[in-house]
């Protein structure tokens, strides 16, 4: 029974050593494009929520 378990991790760490992971500069990139588009889409989000609102209180005549 101990055998399987330790074929088992032995295969794992065959198949861990076959993985190719991504250059640190590719990672750094793919970081920064990833904040950027999270900043951008936060801050559009936050605009139409805005105008929304607006909208909302100007139909319904609830404040300016």
């Amino acid at each position: 029974m101990l055998t399987k378990y330790i074929d088992y991790f032995k295969q794992v760490k065959q198949e861990v050593r076959k993985v190719e992971f991504p250059a640190r500069k590719e990672v750094i990139t793919t970081l920064l494009i990833i904040t950027a588009v999270v900043i951008f889409f936060s801050v559009f989000f936050l605009i139409v929520d805005g105008v929304v609102l607006k909208l909302t209180k100007m139909i319904l005549g609830i404040g300016g």
